[in-house]
């Protein structure tokens, strides 16, 4: 009698390469949805004339002067936007001129964890 391990060979095959699909939809369907939660702008917490205000950003992940440098030089690339980020509070105070697009917090938010920090709140 001889035993051929062909079709269970295949089962298993067929067994993980399903596993790993699902694996890998449920990580893009993840990624998804993480990308879809917008922040909800706040009000600004100072009106400023001509339309401007303030925000504060608290950022984790910041260990040295280079961290908050870097984390600083990111928001402080968008026009019209003065950040002066402190390493000690873990905080961003953000002032920006005119009225704000509806994305500026999201853009903001997506500049700082482009450099490597985790924005944790913005108010």
């Amino acid at each position: 009698m001889e035993i051929t391990y062909q079709p269970i060979l295949i089962g298993i095959f067929a067994f993980v390469a399903v596993v790993a699909l699902i694996s890998c939809v449920t990580a893009v369907l993840m990624m998804k949805k993480g990308k879809q939660q917008p922040s909800t702008p706040t009000a600004p917490t100072e009106p400023l004339p001509g339309g401007g205000g303030s925000y504060t950003m608290y950022i984790s992940g910041m260990n040295c002067e280079h961290c908050r440098a870097n984390a600083e030089a990111a928001l402080n690339a968008f026009e019209g936007v003065t950040a002066q980020v402190d390493l000690k509070t873990e905080t961003a105070n953000i002032r920006y001129d005119g009225y704000p697009d509806l994305n500026l917090l999201d853009r903001l938010r997506e500049a700082v964890e482009d450099a490597g920090f985790t924005v944790t709140e913005i108010r």
